[in-house]
This record gives structure tokens, C-alpha cells and sequence, in this order.
């Protein structure tokens, strides 16, 4: 999540700090930060207000949606090429 990682360096924030803040671990912010996965309604709600509306529930939404549809469309890619091991691995990520 590009627009939060850029809030967090440009303050000199430490991941660890930050998500303490939101009261998860720091390979959750990780995996949010990486687009391995998207925040949750709930800590979408507090990177809103802890980041005071810098990093917006809108932007937390629409980045959630586009990860969507990027692991769809990687799934899809990964069905016509016939590599179904590799889709379960993602499936269960």
C-alpha cells in the first residue's frame, strides 16, 4: 500500500511503531505494505484516523479492491497455463 508506506517514511514512522499503534503484529503491516493482503474493515478504520485521514478509508478500500482483482486475474492466468499446484499454494495464503 504505496500511499501508506509513503506516510510512514515520510515522517520517519518505524513499522513496528505503527502497527503497535494499530494493535497488530508488524508482519501484518508487512503484509499490507507488500500487497500480500489487505487491511481489514477495522484496521482500515484506524489507519484513517491514526494517520489523521492521510491514508483515507477510501484509499484503504480501493487498494483492497485492487488486490482483489490483481489475485483474481493471477489465478485465472495461473488456471489457463494448467498450474493448478501454484493456485492452491495462492488459495491458501
Amino acid at each position: 500500500m504505496d500511499k501508506l508506506r509513503d506516510y510512514l517514511d515520510k515522517r520517519g514512522m518505524r513499522q513496528n511503531f505503527f502497527a503497535e499503534k494499530l494493535g497488530i503484529s508488524a508482519s501484518s503491516l508487512n503484509a499490507i505494505l507488500n500487497k500480500s493482503r489487505a487491511p481489514t474493515l477495522p484496521q482500515a478504520l484506524l489507519i484513517d484516523k491514526c494517520t489523521n485521514g492521510m491514508v483515507s478509508l477510501k484509499d484503504c478500500t480501493e487498494y483492497a479492491t485492487e488486490l482483489k482483482k490483481t489475485k483474481k486475474l493471477l489465478r485465472q492466468l495461473i488456471r489457463e497455463t494448467a498450474m493448478e499446484p501454484i493456485l492452491e499454494k495462492i488459495a491458501s495464503s
